[in-house]
């Protein structure tokens, strides 16, 4: 009875297994090298070939994807310059928290509705998706409060940039802390609700799984202070996602991000 089905781009462990033809789990040095990769290419088949044989994902292979955005907004009667406007803030805006109405003040010469209109169909096209900020008494989401706002995939995330930045809108860049946030949020945004979590500091993912409420703290650095870590000790099931680091930091479990990605999905 079902119509409707969600095609997403490879998760990390599948694009493992795809490179390296094996099940069984890469070595840590392959293992993290995948991980940069993928933060390249992303689950698209073409990207990746792109990047298998040319270690780059080609110009033409980035123009194809920008061309399937635009052509099917343009199929639904929008405007491309509307389009590239909020394409643009939501890169601005990165990981930060935001409502639709301060979006919509970002943005310039459009209404909010038309903006959540915008919005509403980049997440119908698995491009995009946002998270709600965690009440930790319903445990479920604060509708009205702001939203994080995330690109479902890397490549995708790439993709918007390079067109932005040959639009001249902007030299638009995102760091790898911003790409690695988001593809934790949306590993665990398939497959559970997910959140995020703002309290005396904040937390990037509440990862509600299994009848267990997790909150994720992604530290993309080589150090990390104990200051960092405040609002984790809020939760029971808490979590530090690190670039290399592994064992407890301030007793809280820390794991590298590519070992995680690749044992939970």
């Amino acid at each position: 009875d079902k119509t409707d089905f969600h095609l997403y781009p490879l998760n990390f462990r599948q694009y493992c297994q795809l490179i390296t033809k094996k099940n069984e789990k890469p070595d840590k040095n392959q293992l993290r090298q995948c991980f940069e990769d993928y933060l390249q290419c992303g689950g698209y088949l073409r990207a990746i070939n792109d990047f298998a044989i040319n270690n780059v994902v080609s110009q033409s292979t980035f123009q194809t994807y920008e061309q399937w955005i635009r052509g099917d907004f343009l199929k639904q009667g929008k405007q491309e310059v509307y389009l590239l406007s909020v394409l643009q803030a939501l890169i601005e805006v990165g990981v930060s928290q935001i409502s639709y109405s301060t979006l919509t003040q970002k943005v310039g010469d459009m209404s909010k509705d038309t903006l959540i209109n915008y919005c509403q169909l980049l997440e119908r096209m698995d491009i995009l998706f946002h998270l709600q900020a965690f009440d930790q008494n319903k445990k479920q989401g604060f509708p009205r409060k702001n939203r994080k706002f995330h690109f479902t995939d890397p490549f995708i995330c790439r993709t918007i940039v390079a067109w932005l930045t040959r639009e001249g809108l902007q030299d638009l860049t995102v760091s790898d802390n911003t790409l690695v946030e988001a593809c934790l949020a949306s590993h665990c945004n398939r497959l559970s609700k997910t959140y995020y979590f703002k309290g005396q500091g904040e937390i990037d993912v509440i990862w509600c799984n299994e009848k267990t409420i997790q909150a994720i703290e992604v530290k993309w650095a080589n150090q990390i202070k104990p200051t960092d870590l405040k609002m984790l000790k809020h939760f029971k099931h808490a979590l530090i996602l690190t670039k290399q680091q592994a064992g407890d930091i301030e007793h809280i479990q820390a794991i590298p991000v590519d070992d995680f990605l690749y044992d939970r999905f």
